[in-house]
């Protein structure tokens, strides 16, 4: 069942707005300090700052997509709970990820951890917990857009192969009310 999953990420645009008066700011401090030099080391400390904070704090995040993609479902969805969990346990990090991780992501990394966990139960074959999982995503983030799409897909899926099922009893049903004498 593996598959590549097409993901969207909206933006929030006061968050995007945030971070890129960071980077303004930043950028003039430098400019006056230091010139073009500054800017150059400025711009380097800001993109550095945001890879460094995202690989750190999100590094259960980055080793449970590499693990799914290695389609090792299992290992995967330990990752992305101990992603989720770290998240829960320092809910700052995420509510201000516009300034933690210079992200401006519309979208809660802890949210994204668990719809992760559901598309890999999905993945690994295991269709009710990965309703589960979506159901208590949308328990915690009652507006999470990826879980009620997912589940209206899944919904879909079961329904068409649930209808082929009927449709072929249904053809097995007729083939053997035919006598052998009307076959020949």
């Amino acid at each position: 069942m593996s598959g590549k999953m097409a993901f969207y990420s909206p933006i929030n645009v006061i968050a995007l707005t945030i971070v890129l008066w960071i980077y303004l700011v930043v950028v003039s401090i430098a400019a006056a300090l230091g010139g073009v030099w500054g800017v150059v080391i400025a711009s380097a400390l800001y993109l550095s700052y945001s890879k460094i904070s995202r690989a750190r704090m999100l590094r259960h995040q980055k080793r449970g997509m590499k693990l799914l993609g290695q389609e090792r479902y299992d290992e995967a969805i330990d990752e992305f709970r101990c992603c989720y969990e770290y998240l829960t346990r320092h809910a700052w990090i995420d509510q201000y990820r516009m300034f933690t991780m210079l992200s401006h992501g519309a979208l809660s990394y802890r949210e994204i951890c668990l719809c992760n966990i559901a598309y890999a139960y999905l993945q690994a074959g295991e269709l009710q917990k990965a309703i589960d999982q979506y159901h208590r995503v949308l328990e915690v983030f009652p507006d999470s857009v990826i879980a009620t799409s997912s589940l209206n897909n899944i919904e879909k899926v079961v329904g068409a192969v649930n209808q082929q099922r009927q449709n072929a009893v249904k053809m097995d049903e007729t083939s053997e009310e035919a006598s052998p004498a009307e076959i020949a």
